[in-house]
């Protein structure tokens, strides 16, 4: 009993010292945005809702995802057209394959409707903890209502229509 005792308190213990997913998202001072073909707006990172994805640079897994649901970020803006969305894009690859310039190629080549936040450092990632997140690291989006996340959000997945049209009532 005794025993019993002393396992729950250390289960506890260890639970309480992990901070658990992101709960809230904030943007550090200094990231670069980056304009794409025609696009010059400026990012709302005020804004009460947006969705707001991280793509981790260290692999090519975040800008093949991007090119995956370039076609959902499409009609994403097409749709809603007064929804914010800010992708940040961060790290940097180990071997240095995948930086700023192979970045833009790519949103150039997809056409992509929106500016980005261009992290070098992995400045957002570190800030807002991202790697307490319990799966995909490397790429994270979610709705966000007042800097609280509302939900994860899932473009280019069936029913991501209905999971913005419930998020923006």
């Amino acid at each position: 009993m005794k025993s019993h005792f002393l396992v729950m308190i250390l289960i506890f213990m260890l639970s309480s010292c992990s901070d658990g997913p992101p709960k809230t998202l904030e943007f550090p001072e200094g990231l670069e945005q980056i304009y794409v073909g025609e696009v010059k707006e400026n990012l709302c990172l005020d804004c009460d809702k947006k969705m707001v994805g991280y793509f981790g640079l260290q692999t090519g897994r975040s800008t093949n995802y991007l090119m995956l649901i370039s076609k959902s970020i499409h009609e994403l803006k097409e749709k809603n057209e007064d929804l914010p969305v800010i992708f940040v894009f961060g790290g940097q690859h180990p071997k240095g394959v995948i930086d700023k310039d192979y970045l833009l190629r790519v949103l150039e080549k997809i056409d992509f409707p929106y500016p980005v936040l261009y992290d070098r450092d992995d400045q957002f990632y570190k800030l807002n903890k991202l790697e307490n997140y319990p799966q995909k690291k490397d790429i994270q989006i979610y709705l966000v209502e007042k800097n609280l996340i509302h939900s994860e959000a899932a473009p280019g997945i069936p029913g991501f229509d209905k999971q913005i049209k419930d998020f923006l009532e």
